[in-house]
């Protein structure tokens, strides 16, 4: 960039000068600028695809899942790998938590478990039974 800059400034006779300092920083600037505009660009996909990411994380914890699973089941059963569960779970803390298991009675290594920071919130609700003590319509 710094030698586009300095055939524009210089023309013709370009060869015959050296590039100034100014011309140089001029071109990291131009650079930093464009590299800026590009990850704003992208950064919009990413956000994005995070999201619907996550939405399908949080739809298989509500549907196959007691609000809560294990990284492991969910790389080998799902196909989320551990690393990208714990992006969401750190960039979408209201969402999504991680925590460690204890061990069980006959040992065993502890699990990294991702849960629904509110289960209950996305169980699905049930409607209310009838009640027994409802008037009947009157018709016999």
């Amino acid at each position: 960039m710094a030698v586009v800059l300095h055939a524009v400034e210089h023309g013709s006779s370009a060869h015959l000068e050296p590039i100034s300092e100014k011309t140089a920083l001029d071109a990291v600037a131009l650079a930093e600028w464009f590299g800026s505009e590009q990850l704003r660009l992208l950064r919009g996909t990413r956000e994005e695809r995070d999201e619907k990411r996550l939405d399908r994380l949080v739809d298989l914890l509500r549907s196959r899942y007691p609000g809560q699973a294990p990284l492991r089941d969910l790389y080998l059963r799902n196909g989320f790998a551990a690393e990208e569960v714990r992006e969401l779970a750190a960039k979408f803390p209201a969402s999504l938590k991680l925590e460690n298991t204890q061990t069980g009675i006959r040992g065993g290594r502890p699990s990294e478990i991702a849960k629904l920071i509110q289960p209950a919130a996305y169980e699905p609700t049930k409607p209310p039974k009838p009640s027994r003590l409802a008037p009947s319509s009157g018709v016999s």
